[in-house]
C-alpha cells in the first residue's frame, strides 16, 4: 500500500517537473503576460503526512494504514485542484525546486493553507 503511495507522490512529481520544461521554453520565446508561480509541492505533501501519521500513530489497527492511504490520496486530489485553479488564471505553476532564477510568486503558504496544511508547525 506504501508502495502505491510513493508512486503516486511520485508521478505528481514528475508531472510538475516535466511542466517546468514547457514552461521554461514558453517563458523564454513567448510569455509576456503571463504571471509565473512556484509551489512547494513536497513541503505540504511532507507536512500533510506528518500530520496523518502523527493522528494515527496510537492507533494500532490494520485499517489505520488505509485510512492514511486514502486521506493522502484525497487530499493530493485537493491540492491538485487548487495547483490547477491558478494554471486556469493565464498563469504557470511550477515546482519551487526545479526554478533556477528569474522573477516568480512563491505561492506555497497560500496553497497550503487552501488544503488545510499549517506549514508553520514543525
Amino acid at each position: 500500500m506504501m508502495q502505491k503511495l510513493l508512486i503516486t507522490i511520485l508521478l505528481i512529481a514528475l508531472s510538475i517537473a516535466s511542466g517546468v520544461a514547457g514552461a521554461w521554453y514558453f517563458n523564454r520565446f513567448h510569455g509576456n503576460g503571463y504571471r509565473i508561480y512556484t509551489v512547494d509541492v513536497k513541503a505540504i505533501v511532507a507536512q500533510k503526512k506528518k500530520e496523518l501519521l502523527d493522528r494515527y500513530k496510537k492507533i494500532h489497527q490494520e485499517e489505520t494504514a488505509a485510512k492514511i492511504e486514502k486521506e493522502l490520496g484525497e487530499f493530493l486530489v485537493a491540492l491538485d485542484g487548487k495547483l490547477t485553479a491558478y494554471d486556469t488564471k493565464g498563469s504557470i505553476v511550477i515546482l519551487k525546486d526545479a526554478v533556477m532564477g528569474g522573477e516568480t510568486v512563491d505561492i506555497t503558504k497560500e496553497i497550503g493553507t487552501q488544503v488545510g496544511v499549517d506549514l508553520a508547525k514543525p
